[in-house]
């Protein structure tokens, strides 16, 4: 299940999981993959992977993000650089066809989502949790 569009389709990578990010003032590795395409996916839809609670749902600019606490798997997904559902609150439960906002048009590298599982530097690679299906390259 893909987070963005129909949950189907494949969308095409423009970062991965454990990137070295070499920013200048805040070198770090990176805790999620970024999900994009060509064109950018700016106003996709987004939806939650799997079932689960809305925990925080954070207003600020390019970083907006909503995040869903799990009671199985990695425990937490989040959605970063969305606009999100103004329809959502906090601690509402939420299933797969849950609209959580939609891809917001941000400044620097082009628009995508960022997305990560697990909790407090404890990230897991998303294509290997199960929760998205295995990348294919014959795209």
């Amino acid at each position: 299940m893909w987070p963005m569009g129909s949950g189907s389709v494949q969308w095409r990578l423009s970062g991965l999981f454990m990137e070295f990010r070499n920013t200048g003032s805040f070198d770090h590795f990176h805790d999620g993959i970024d999900i994009t395409d060509v064109p950018a996916p700016t106003g996709e839809l987004v939806f939650p992977v799997d079932n689960g609670t809305v925990e925080t749902i954070y207003y600020g600019g390019d970083n907006s993000y909503v995040s869903i606490t799990h009671s199985q798997g990695t425990g937490r997904t989040v959605y970063l650089h969305i606009d999100p559902n103004d329809n959502l609150t906090s601690g509402q439960p939420v299933s797969v066809g849950t609209l959580l906002g939609s891809v917001r048009d941000i400044a620097g590298p082009g628009d995508h989502l960022h997305f990560n599982e697990g909790f407090n530097y404890a990230e897991v690679n998303p294509l290997q949790s199960g929760h998205i299906a295995p990348f294919d390259d014959e795209r």
